[in-house]
């Protein structure tokens, strides 16, 4: 019995010693926490871009998601393609054999995608002032028709984006805000020429797919600071 206590008793008095000795050591640091200021968060959510596509009216679709450090600055990525049904184009290629190839009712598919950067101004007013950059790369390819098979022989036209643009929000629910935004779409490296009976020849330019555009953002997060 005595035995017993004994035992019990040095078993209290080394665990009592180890708590003591936890709480004397320092307190681990972190360059993120909230005890310097800082937070977390997050949103994902549909993009709506309304723009002009060489001289006709387009809208891109798409989505996006990005990390909100402290409500205040964002970054993530994005895709983005076009939905409207285009004017269609013709072109005759220089055939394998030799002879003239025409492709007509050619529509243009066009993509891209890549990094979203952002910043929010006094994100905790009902209406408040944000900006943001969209910088990504995507590719141009043409159909024979909406929903034909796609023409191998234009291949693929590599483009780059660049949108920065000016937004208006409004916090509408503490999940659940409405972006509004105004910009421009600058695109560089569409200038694929195509060879035919006359010479080379392009459908689409870079300056024809660069654009003002108006944005209508759904944003899906954790708005609280």
């Amino acid at each position: 019995m005595k035995k017993t206590i004994l035992t019990a008793a040095v078993f209290l008095i080394t665990l009592a010693l180890g708590f003591g000795q936890e709480s004397s050591r320092p307190q681990t640091e972190f360059l993120f926490s909230h005890d310097k200021g800082i937070s977390f968060s997050g949103f994902g959510g549909p993009l709506v871009e309304f723009s002009n596509v060489d001289g006709a009216f387009g809208v891109f679709i798409g989505g996006g998601g990005a990390a909100i450090i402290n409500q205040t600055f964002f970054f993530g990525g994005y895709g983005m393609g076009l939905t409207t049904d285009q004017p269609r184009y013709s072109i005759t290629l220089m055939g394998e054999n030799g002879f003239p190839k025409p492709l007509n009712d050619l529509c243009p598919q066009i993509g891209h995608g890549g990094f979203w950067l952002g910043y929010i101004h006094q994100s905790h007013k009902i209406i408040h002032l944000a900006l943001s950059t969209k910088i990504g790369w995507g590719g141009i390819t043409y159909t024979q028709g909406y929903y034909g098979n796609r023409v191998e022989e234009l291949g693929t036209d590599g483009i780059f984006v660049f949108t920065p643009q000016a937004e208006v929000e409004v916090n509408l629910l503490r999940w659940f805000k409405l972006n509004l935004g105004l910009g421009y779409r600058w695109v560089a490296g569409a200038d694929s020429q195509y060879i035919t009976p006359t010479g080379p020849q392009s459908l689409l330019s870079s300056g024809s797919l660069s654009s003002p555009i108006g944005t209508v953002t759904f944003m899906f997060g954790n708005f609280v600071k």
